[in-house]
């Protein structure tokens, strides 16, 4: 791990080095811009960025130019003007950080997901189905182990989070909800205020998930009506399950004869 947060501290060194040089009076040319009726304060233009990155001889070509600019947002240096944007060789607007209007710092206090990102502190990161009061919707999630925060946004461009779940809070628990949302794998974490219930196409990213959650020192529950049918059934031929083939059959079957059971953690 320091081996890797020593990468990312000297990559964001030279990339710090990199923004005042493009910063600076001989560096791009930022302005406030103007499209469709509405200014932009201080920003430049995408594509002026990989122009000035092959003329001054820090890429070799656009795709390498690209690339350094998507660099540029990812350590949180750079972003696009409603950050509905990656990096793009194009006629769009990018600001530094540094020159963001005082009211859209304000508005907007971050943490951004490209400044969690480049720390060395995330133990898991991804795009997850969050429940809403309506539908389901889906949500880029960011779990800060070192800090023990859950935040979740809109996107994986977002300046600032939707919310943040304090994973310290002595009421908190996670537990795995069955059949929340059909077909897909759920868990819902439980604070003294409110739920948050989460969803899952593949097993697979569900245990990921609730790994981490619990290496990050959330407790584990288990949902209550599984402890009702646990406490109800004396032994496992009182269970029913689903074969391979979607056939449902019951384990008193096997009575009376050698069981080995195996979770396989597949459909």
């Amino acid at each position: 791990m320091a081996d890797y947060c020593e990468i990312l501290s000297t990559e964001k060194d030279r990339l710090y080095l990199l923004c005042d040089k493009l910063r600076s009076e001989d560096g791009l040319v930022v302005k406030d811009r103007s499209y469709k009726f509405k200014t932009y304060p201080s920003c430049f233009i995408g594509s002026e960025l990989v122009d000035y990155l092959i003329c001054e001889g820090i890429a070799n070509d656009r795709i390498e130019a690209v690339f350094i600019g998507q660099q540029l947002i990812d350590y949180n240096l750079i972003h696009h003007v409603l950050d509905n944007h990656p990096f793009k060789d194009d006629y769009l607007f990018f600001r530094f950080r540094d020159d963001d209007p005082i009211g859209l710092k304000l508005s907007k206090p971050g943490p951004s997901v490209a400044s969690l990102l480049s720390d060395c502190g995330v133990s898991i990161q991804g795009y997850v189905l969050k429940k809403g009061i309506i539908k389901w919707n889906k949500r880029f999630m960011v779990l800060k182990q070192d800090e023990s925060k859950l935040y979740y946004y809109t996107t994986d461009l977002d300046s600032s989070p939707r919310q943040v779940v304090d994973l310290d809070d002595l009421f908190l628990y996670v537990q795995e909800i069955p059949n929340l949302k059909k077909k897909h794998y759920c868990f819902r974490i439980v604070t003294e205020k409110t739920n948050f219930d989460f969803a899952f196409q593949q097993s697979k990213d569900q245990i990921s998930w609730l790994e981490a959650l619990t290496n990050a020192g959330v407790k584990m529950k288990q949902f209550q009506e599984e402890e009702e049918i646990l406490r109800s059934h004396q032994n496992i031929h009182q269970f029913r399950n689903i074969t391979i083939e979607g056939q449902e059959i019951s384990l008193s079957k096997y009575k009376n004869k050698v069981v080995l059971i195996v979770n396989v953690a597949s459909k």
